[in-house]
């Protein structure tokens, strides 16, 4: 459920840039914050390869790095590279100054910095850099420090974090945009504050008891704050190094309300059409991220005039082809790879 709302903040973003010419200032600006989506994706993904790196380690009391590194190249190369063999076709003619090599090499994110947003089909992509980087050090990293210590390595990279943002604030007072947003070491506070989580439930398991309203409340608070502040205003020191946790800590409560509330379980397993389809659409959620960008591109090619003047028409087959096209991809393709995966996992993946 938690990757379907992730994947789906960033499908409504990009499929909704017309709507600001009909919408007012607060619904307008709730549909642009909607990439705060990715801070989600990174906190479930910190949380989740962490407790089962965790997991592995207390069982066998060693990571398999091989296995770990063919587990995530199962899961995410396949559709990662179709996606680039996909840019390629379509834009490597009319777009020669696309580095493909850096996007190959999970670099991409850092050409971004230099060259500023690509083409569509490829600017998704920064964001699965930063998690590859990510799921390439920390498997060594929980091998090589005791679990006990593992607070401060979490702990230091937010700070690190935390203080590059401060430098290239400071030092680049003109040209910061990219780097804040796009630079690993900008962004990777939150897979570590997901890796906190996962450390911090794997020691000592974390029950809540909050009631049903607990989460209305956030999540109202949540659109409030959506709707009134600009998520990736870094215009000040203090906004550029601090303003995302604003939104971070509402997020991270419904993360936690989610997975670890004792009065959610019992609606989690609840019987319904509604919660089948959510819980499927979080299963094919790393399609619909990968797929809807390529899907709107081609559309408005095809079709202009209809996209211009039918905005949410355009929103309704935005989803619908990404929908199907994410679901074929994950019956006919992804699950027949992962079936692969699961020859070399150690520990049962976790699922959100």
């Amino acid at each position: 459920m938690l990757r379907c709302c992730a994947a789906l903040s960033i499908v409504f973003y990009h499929s909704t840039f017309e709507f600001k010419n009909f919408l007012s200032s607060a619904p307008s600006l709730l549909l642009h914050n909607l990439p705060v989506g990715v801070d989600f994706f990174f906190l479930i993904s910190g949380f989740l390869i962490t407790y089962l790196l965790l997991a592995e380690k207390s069982r066998t009391g060693t990571i398999s790095l091989p296995r770990f590194y063919l587990r995530r190249a199962l899961r995410i190369f396949p559709l990662y590279f179709a996606i680039i063999g996909v840019a390629w076709w379509l834009h490597h003619g009319d777009t020669p100054d696309i580095n493909f090599q850096s996007y190959l090499l999970f670099v991409g994110n850092f050409w971004m910095i230099d060259h500023g947003w690509t083409v569509a089909t490829l600017n998704p992509l920064w964001s699965l850099c930063i998690e590859e980087q990510f799921y390439l050090a920390i498997p060594v990293l929980v091998v090589l420090l005791p679990t006990r210590r593992l607070p401060w390595l979490f702990g230091g990279i937010v700070l690190v974090s935390i203080a590059f943002r401060m430098y290239v604030t400071i030092t680049q007072p003109n040209a910061n945009w990219m780097a804040i947003y796009c630079h690993t070491l900008s962004r990777c506070d939150v897979l570590a504050l997901g890796g906190w989580l996962a450390w911090r439930h794997f020691t000592q398991p974390i029950t809540l008891r909050l009631p049903g309203w607990t989460l209305t409340v956030v999540l109202l608070y949540l659109a409030l704050l959506l709707s009134t502040v600009e998520t990736v205003d870094y215009t000040s020191l203090a906004f550029a190094t601090f303003k995302k946790y604003l939104f971070l800590l509402p997020l991270a409560f419904v993360f936690c309300y989610t997975l670890f509330n004792e009065y959610s379980s019992e609606v989690s397993t609840a019987p319904g059409l509604a919660r089948q389809a959510v819980n499927y659409l979080g299963k094919i959620s790393y399609g619909l991220y990968m797929y809807h960008s390529p899907l709107i591109f081609l559309l408005d090619l095809q079709f202009p005039e209809f996209s211009a003047a039918h905005s949410v028409l355009r929103l309704l087959l935005v989803l619908m082809l990404t929908v199907v096209t994410a679901a074929l991809s994950y019956e006919l393709f992804e699950k027949q790879i992962l079936r692969l995966k699961s020859r070399f996992e150690v520990v049962r993946t976790v699922r959100a």
